[in-house]
């Protein structure tokens, strides 16, 4: 298993730069034999998810106040899967 973080500046969005870097991720995965590509995202970001829909990622769970920011606030993440291997 391994970890691995993915965040394209604002002036890359609408360019597929994430997509693409998610396709060199399912290549990778293939090439080292893995079954299964989990992540999480925070659930307000709905540009992400979309992009991890559409690329076949699946909604498996969510955990809430995953993060706590400094003015005491939270945010939800939802997990996502994708499976290399049906």
């Amino acid at each position: 298993m391994g970890t691995m973080g993915i965040a394209v500046r604002k002036s890359y969005w609408n360019q597929k730069v994430g997509t693409k870097l998610i396709e060199a991720l399912f290549e990778w995965a293939k090439e080292n034999e893995m079954e299964e590509i989990q992540l999480t995202v925070l659930k307000n970001n709905d540009r992400a998810i979309h992009v991890y829909k559409k690329l076949g990622f699946q909604a498996i769970g969510e955990r809430p106040h995953a993060i706590k920011y400094a003015d005491g606030t939270y945010a939800d993440e939802v997990l996502m899967s994708y499976y290399l291997v049906r």
